[in-house]
């Protein structure tokens, strides 16, 4: 299947890009062929804009601090010139003016330097949580202690329904235990990127799975990407713009305007 270059995980079928089969193999099989999901592609986006405006004011930073520098050398030079010929305390009380109005310039620079550079390397940093969880999964609805089997085995016996022939690395509960009793969700940490793409190629076919002899219920088990609080964040409001778009279509339209309905932005987002 066509999988998305960016992320590794999104695929698509011929079917969702309503082409034929043939002219759909042909294109996986080319390796100059790319294809980036709507996630990866907003994404993308977003990183951009988050970072060109920053990346803007830090050139203005940078020019007004020249500017305001070359300034006040000047005024300085002609300072120096008029003491050599006279002690004017009207100079001297305008140079030390300057030098704190200067002064002042410098500290609010550096300041906002200081806040693009934490920027940057916030969005560096999320990068490098992107790449490091392209080795594992998220696990939604697997029951906590059952008896005789601990989460790695309960892991395992999913996979096994899944026909997948493999065992995880580490599988870990995320968060405190719940008053109710519910389930906690579960990270699963794998060996190769390759892994997780293939668990997650089959997750789907998880609600098809015969529930006879498991220790959980297949059609209440979810398997997600692990993604970042960025990301989840991102897949949130594509969810809820998602959803109201579907409201405003399904929204009973005035009878002065019949052909009035109004769609509402949709994009393809990983719950």
């Amino acid at each position: 299947m066509l999988q998305c270059e960016i992320c590794n995980v999104s695929m698509i079928c011929a079917e969702c890009l309503d082409i034929e089969e043939e002219t759909y193999d042909y294109l996986a099989a080319r390796s100059d062929i790319i294809w980036v999901c709507e996630y990866c592609k907003k994404a993308k986006s977003m990183t951009a804009k988050f970072l060109q405006p920053e990346l803007a004011n830090f050139t203005k930073v940078m020019s007004d601090l020249q500017t305001n520098y070359n300034e006040m050398a000047t005024k300085v030079t002609n300072i120096e010139t008029d003491l050599q010929t006279k002690a004017g305390s009207a100079e001297v009380s305008l140079l030390k003016t300057d030098v704190k109005q200067l002064s002042s310039k410098l500290n609010k620079h550096t300041e906002d330097l200081a806040k693009l550079d934490k920027k940057i390397t916030y969005m560096r940093s999320e990068n490098e949580e992107i790449e490091k969880r392209k080795t594992s999964l998220v696990i939604r609805g697997l029951p906590e202690q059952v008896e005789g089997v601990n989460d790695l085995d309960l892991c395992k016996e999913l996979l096994a329904a899944l026909s997948i022939d493999y065992t995880p690395k580490k599988a870990t509960r995320l968060g405190k235990k719940r008053p109710d009793g519910s389930s906690r969700h579960m990270r699963l940490e794998l060996d190769e990127p390759d892994h997780q793409k293939d668990i997650l190629g089959k997750a789907k076919t998880l609600k098809d799975c015969n529930a006879e002899g498991l220790h959980f219920n297949p059609k209440v088990v979810y398997i997600d990407p692990d993604l970042t609080k960025l990301q989840r964040e991102a897949a949130f409001l594509q969810r809820q713009r998602r959803r109201k778009g579907g409201t405003q279509q399904t929204k009973p339209q005035p009878q002065s305007h019949p052909q009035g309905a109004v769609g509402g932005e949709t994009s393809n987002s990983q719950s």
